[in-house]
């Protein structure tokens, strides 16, 4: 039997890699840290050097649709942070698409860096209502400090 070794996505101990281990450690703290059932953040999406890290349940389904990336794109272009305390009832959404994955609740920061938005971190809750101010506050401060320190 011969033995295969894949590449590694990135090269260990290289910046890439301790950026990627970065971002998975500040996601994986804002899921601990709060009532959030999944938390995921994305820098640069659609680009080569993109990074994307979660935290917490995998989302449910398999919809080839994102039931949320209309709140995660406002967020983006808008660069503020977005709360949709109920996606269920939230105009802008598929419903059926989102209770099909699990999500009730969404909050979503924006990354930046020099004002300019660099990717977005969020936080999903299957229960509508679910997330506190302070947790809220705490995302935020998550998205200040990724922009501070791994889109630099």
């Amino acid at each position: 039997m011969e033995a295969t070794s894949a590449k590694p996505e990135f090269e260990e101990g290289s910046q890439a890699e301790q950026d990627r281990r970065a971002l998975q450690s500040m996601v994986e703290y804002l899921c601990t840290t709060t009532r959030a059932d999944r938390c995921v953040a994305t820098l640069n999406a659609g680009s080569p050097g993109a990074l994307r890290a979660s935290a917490g349940l995998a989302i449910q389904g398999r919809s080839a649709e994102d039931p949320i990336a209309i709140l995660r794109e406002q967020c983006l272009q808008s660069a503020k942070l977005i709360d949709c305390e109920d996606v269920i009832s939230d105009k802008r959404l598929n419903a059926e698409a989102c209770r099909g994955s699990g999500i009730g609740a969404f909050v979503a920061a924006p990354v930046t860096l020099n004002s300019q938005p660099r990717g977005v971190v969020e936080m999903h809750s299957a229960q509508a209502f679910n997330f506190m101010e302070y947790e809220i506050e705490v995302l935020q401060r998550v998205a200040d400090a990724i922009g501070a320190l791994i889109c630099k």
